[in-house]
C-alpha cells in the first residue's frame, strides 16, 4: 500500500468518526444524546483528518527532492 493511499483512509476514517460524533451531538438515528462520545469523535476525525492532510503534504514534499 502507498503512503498516499494510506493517508486517504486516515482521512476517510477521520470523517465517519466526525460524522458518527456530530450524530451522537444532535441525538439523530437513534443513536441517544452522549456527551462524551459525541466530544470524542468529533476530537478524534479532527485529529485524524490533520494527520492525514499533514502526511499527504509531506510525503508529496519529500518526493519532489
Amino acid at each position: 500500500m502507498r503512503n498516499s493511499t494510506l493517508y486517504v483512509a486516515i482521512i476517510v476514517i477521520g470523517i465517519i468518526g466526525l460524522v458518527v460524533g456530530v450524530l451522537y451531538q444532535t441525538q439523530a438515528v437513534g443513536l441517544g444524546y452522549h456527551p462524551t462520545r459525541a466530544i470524542a469523535g468529533i476530537a478524534a476525525g479532527v485529529i485524524l483528518i490533520i494527520i492525514g492532510i499533514a502526511g499527504m503534504m509531506v510525503t508529496r514534499n519529500r518526493s519532489r527532492l
